[in-house]
């Protein structure tokens, strides 16, 4: 039998699902109107403020396999 103290705690929880899927949907658009509304990024400065600064993390993507059995090449 279910009681009034039952659809207390049902309507509490259905009201926050609700406020963490509004919450959600704020965020989300948020982020959205932040990258509309930056001009196209060129590729010598990304968009920092979603990827964080991809500019060090460029450097270690692009840097050539090592050759086993020979020595990495010298930096000058």
């Amino acid at each position: 039998m279910a009681t009034v103290y039952h659809f207390k705690w049902i309507f509490i929880s259905i009201v926050s699902v609700m406020m963490f899927l509004m919450m959600s949907l704020v965020y989300n658009c948020r982020i959205i109107s932040l990258y509309s509304s930056k001009e196209r990024p060129s590729e010598e400065e990304p968009e920092s403020f979603l990827l964080g600064d991809r500019r060090e993390r460029t450097v270690v993507l692009h840097r050539p396999a090592p050759q086993h059995g020979k020595a990495p090449p010298h930096p000058m």
